[in-house]
């Protein structure tokens, strides 16, 4: 498990969520990291092979907000950076949180 610099947004905001994904299929590791962009400004965007999407500071890699990523969401991220496709692992790993762990995306 990684160590967290948490924003007061995610502390006050997501705790509730964030513990939930913590506790059912755990943060996971990286399995890839992106920038992106939120209404914010510039975000790095850490996919895990647990299929949890982070997104963190680029500045000091707090983390902003964390939720379960879905497919469309994977390719999207994907995409944007010049890739076909999601991998196969981690698309497998989606789909079976989504069967068995429905429940984290409405958080």
């Amino acid at each position: 498990t990684m160590l967290l610099k948490l924003s007061k947004h995610c502390i006050n905001e997501r705790r509730e969520r964030l513990t939930a994904i913590i506790q059912t299929v755990d943060l996971g590791e990286e399995m890839a990291c992106f920038t992106g962009r939120n209404e914010f400004g510039e975000v790095l965007e850490v996919i895990t092979d647990t299929g949890v999407l982070i997104l963190k500071s680029p500045v000091d890699g707090m983390v902003i907000t964390a939720y379960m990523i879905t497919i469309e969401k994977a390719s999207a991220i994907y995409k944007r950076h010049g890739y076909s496709r999601v991998p196969t692992a981690l698309e497998k790993t989606i789909k079976n949180n989504i069967k068995k762990r429905g429940f984290l995306f409405n958080i």
